[in-house]
């Protein structure tokens, strides 16, 4: 026997090491995240050809040899996994977020037993003032759950705040982490071609690499592609991430003036530590990496930080907000604006005020706050009070002082006043950008900026409350009768279609949220079952399996064994022919 017959055993044995360290490996990683199985592929080495026969020819194996250490994954799977995950975190993000939001919408109007909504405990209060107006415990008792009311409403919206706030800084935890996740695919890019262009396998630092990928797809809408040397290259939004080993960094611009939110860009001068840009009504000094113009289509995959926009909003709302104009249109500090600055207000204001769920849940519940305030204020001032709410305000008289006409007696002229207003403003002047032929004072009457009148508060302010349409008939309940009728009127509405009365408005408001978020719930529900069933049908494919790899273990020791025995046996052959050949 040749002495090259050794070569076939001793591949055999180097062959049954090799894949005894990659079953180690397999098995000491079973828990590890984004872990890959990986497996030894092998081929048979060179033959040598002994002869010819009449039929074929006469060959012996030279051994075997190892092609390659291969991962065990899907590449089809891993992309839609990729595809869906970011769906999945969208809509649990919106769906955390408007569940929460409901839960505070529900404390204005509970549904259980012995539980009044807040506009209900004022019909009560003036209901009872109907039979006796001049009660003062009645007086006092009507003031009481005015100032309930407001208390209500405004610990409401400061919780709404809050929470926009709180998603406020999310936001900005998953910019840092998105950049981060750059960084780490960059990485690991320049690993792999470092460890396979000395012929290594670089399976771990691919394995991370796909964990990055995919993290950083549940968190924005990219697009990774690989080019010719194998690395990740990343887009979103036509906005390249990661190209030929150049990082673009994800900064951070304030969506407004006078706002501390913060959106996703991309830019010229957007680097790693710059800060936050400021705004710009041009748009110009960067670019957004999110999309405000629709809602997510079924193709994309919008992704965590769209969600939290989504749920936070751009900025704040109020009840004007719907259709306002662009004030940076006519300030003189900006030069003209183009039409693409114009579009790009026009959409962002839409979106902030019927898409982003806290603004837009703001500003419904502005619309009702300013209704109840504004009729409340009209009717108790003014014994001509009608229906219409285009007639509403006190404050008609052009030549009175705004800030007396709103705490002491109202001296406008051409109107019968009954008694001084229930609520004034904080700052008359707080709106800005709503339409100049509407009514300032009624803008004004906005969620945190309405106070009780403190000439109620005060001792004895109960009597400058106006129930009666004479002073000389004190069981006159006019007034009161007319408040309670404009109540129930339908009048009002969040988008000019349906007009409402103001409970019904609330519980509208209420039970639309309601609605929205069961119909977010049933999204984020089946998108986690596909993420789901897509993650089982990838673990079938890559997840380590205990129990195979033991098997594994075996039959390779098995084979690491029978080619030690051959290599014997051709010892013990060979040391008979050296040593025993012509021995007596």
């Amino acid at each position: 026997m040749p002495i090259h017959s050794l070569n076939a055993p001793v591949s055999g044995m180097r062959l049954a090491q090799r894949a005894l360290t990659v079953t180690g490996h397999n098995m000491s990683n079973v828990n590890t995240p984004g872990f890959s199985r990986q497996r030894v592929n092998q081929s048979d080495h060179f033959y040598r050809s002994m002869g010819l026969t009449a039929t074929n020819r006469k060959q012996v194996g030279l051994g075997t040899s190892v092609i390659n250490i291969q991962q065990l994954r899907n590449q089809f799977l891993d992309q839609a996994f990729r595809h869906q995950v970011g769906r999945a975190h969208y809509y649990g993000t919106m769906w955390n977020t408007s569940n929460q939001i409901e839960a505070v919408m529900r404390e204005l109007n509970p549904t259980g037993a012995n539980q009044v909504s807040a506009t209900r405990n004022i019909w009560n209060a003036l209901q009872e003032l109907t039979t006796n107006p001049h009660a003062i415990d009645h007086r006092v008792n009507f003031v009481s759950m005015a100032r309930s009311y407001l208390d209500r409403t405004n610990d409401t919206f400061n919780r709404l705040q809050q929470q926009q706030q709180l998603l406020n800084s999310q936001i900005k935890d998953t910019v840092n982490r998105a950049n981060e996740l750059v960084r780490i695919i960059d990485n690991m890019n320049r690993e792999i071609a470092r460890v396979e262009v000395i012929g290594e396998a670089a399976n771990d630092f691919r394995d991370a690499r796909a964990l990055a990928m995919e993290e950083l797809s549940s968190i924005l809408d990219v697009n990774i592609t690989f080019n010719r040397h194998g690395h990740a290259e990343i887009t979103t939004h036509g906005a390249s991430l990661l190209q030929g080993g150049h990082i673009t960094h994800i900064g951070l611009r304030y969506t407004g003036h006078g706002t501390n939110f913060v959106e996703p860009v991309v830019g010229h001068d957007v680097r790693p530590g710059s800060g936050t840009l400021a705004f710009d009504p041009t748009f110009r000094n960067a670019i957004s990496i999110l999309r405000f113009d629709r809602t997510p289509n079924p193709y994309e995959r919008p992704g965590l930080l769209l969600g939290l926009v989504t749920s936070r909003g751009l900025g704040s709302t109020h009840h004007a907000s719907q259709g306002a104009q662009n004030p940076y249109e006519t300030d003189p500090n900006f030069a003209p604006l183009d039409a693409f600055a114009l579009f790009q207000w026009q959409i962002r204001n839409e979106f902030n005020s019927n898409i982003a769920i806290i603004p837009r849940t703001i500003r419904h519940l502005d619309v009702s706050f300013n209704h109840m305030v504004t009729m409340l204020n009209e009717f108790i001032t003014n014994q001509n009070a009608s229906t219409d709410r285009s007639t509403w305000g006190f404050w008609n008289d052009p030549a009175a002082d705004p800030d007396d006409a709103t705490i002491n007696m109202v001296t406008d002229p051409n109107r019968q006043q009954t008694g001084i207003p229930l609520f004034i403003t904080r700052d008359p002047d707080l709106i800005q950008n709503a339409d100049p032929s509407q009514n300032g004072f009624t803008l004004n009457y906005t969620l945190g900026n309405v106070v009780i009148n403190p000439m109620l508060l005060a001792p004895g302010g109960y009597s400058y409350l106006g129930f009666g349409r004479t002073t000389l008939d004190i069981d006159d309940t006019t007034v009161l009768q007319n408040l309670l009728a404009a109540w129930q009127y339908n009048n009002v509405s969040l988008d000019g279609s349906l007009e409402m009365n103001v409970d019904n408005l609330l519980n509208h408001i209420i039970s639309t949220l309601a609605t929205e978020t069961r119909a977010l719930e049933d999204a984020s529900f089946n998108q986690d079952h596909r993420v789901r069933r897509l993650d089982t049908d990838r673990q079938r494919s890559f997840a380590v399996s205990l129990d195979e790899e033991l098997a594994n273990m075996m039959r390779f020791q098995h084979s690491f064994n029978a080619s030690a025995r051959l290599i014997n046996i051709i010892d013990g052959m060979i040391d008979t022919v050296v040593n025993r050949t012509g021995r007596l």
